[in-house]
């Protein structure tokens, strides 16, 4: 008897949004895992093309979950860019330019023209950050702008009405030193709370990023939107899969136990006083 070939797995609306962080040779043993290698990010960044996958904004992915829309997404990627280093705009806006790629960039909107100073703790808080000019610039390329809280701290770490402040703030801000509207939001370290997912979404924002560790999809959490973490060790090979919108589970949308045990726990330190500022590694990847 003949076997029959087991059917392809449906992958419709799958949509991986990756996340990347600093694209520079030169990092801290404790943050090198966050740098990648700009040879190695043209070559990934080559390879979305490769892989005739479409370049969306999140703000494009969050409209297509509003509306269940799987045909908008359909062959996409979401690139997003956290923290707003300087190099997003000297080393990556000429790469997404060369290769037509779109993007999305989340900013830390207190230190914008400073430096990174909530990494101190890694030795990393004299890292260069993003002036108004180049923020302008990167907006008038067409990279969305997104808002990554105002001081770049884990707001479920503060009472709400101070990471209600922090939320309203980062919008502000950045709606005014770029003149035109901010509607997407990443949670700092990918850590929330439902409290302050509705805080997210009272202050105006359409749409929210979490991390997850996990591919985001057309019946994902618009204010919990799933992201994958693209690390300095990401092999080429766990790269394609993802691109594929496979290797890793789909996007869940309520809280999981071992992720409110965690938060009780950094609750616990931080009252302790050995939690002032998560440090990336712990971005929030159950959350």
């Amino acid at each position: 008897m003949t076997a029959v070939p087991a059917a392809a797995p449906d992958r419709t609306g799958r949509v991986p949004i990756l996340v990347y962080h600093s694209v520079t040779t030169e990092a801290t043993d404790r943050y090198r895992g966050f740098a990648i290698d700009p040879g190695l990010f043209r070559e990934q960044m080559a390879a979305v093309v490769d892989a005739g996958l479409r370049t969306i904004t999140v703000d494009e992915m969050a409209s297509a979950v509003a509306d269940r829309d799987t045909a908008s997404v359909e062959r996409a990627v979401a690139l997003t860019f956290d923290d707003g280093f300087r190099e997003v705009h000297g080393l990556v806006l000429p790469v997404l330019r060369q290769l037509d790629l779109r993007a999305t960039a989340y900013l830390v909107s207190a230190y914008i023209g400073g430096t990174s100073r909530w990494l101190a703790a890694d030795d990393e808080g004299d890292r260069p950050l993003m002036s108004w000019t180049e923020v302008r610039e990167l907006a008038g390329e067409g990279v969305e702008i997104g808002a990554h809280g105002h001081r770049h701290v884990a707001l479920d770490l503060l009472r709400l009405s101070d990471a209600t402040d922090e939320v309203i703030r980062s919008r502000r801000v950045l709606e005014d030193g770029l003149g035109r509207g901010v509607t997407s939001f990443a949670y700092p370290y990918g850590y929330h709370t439902a409290g302050i997912k509705a805080a997210v979404r009272d202050a105006g924002y359409t749409n929210a990023c979490g991390v997850k560790q996990a591919i985001s999809h057309v019946d994902d959490d618009r204010f919990g939107l799933a992201r994958i973490i693209v690390y300095s060790d990401t092999r080429p090979e766990m790269l394609h899969d993802w691109l594929a919108g496979d290797g890793l589970p789909l996007g869940w949308r309520n809280e999981k136990i071992v992720t409110r045990a965690w938060r009780a726990v950094r609750r616990v330190r931080a009252r302790l006083g050995r939690d002032e500022s998560s440090p990336p590694s712990s971005e929030g990847a159950g959350t």
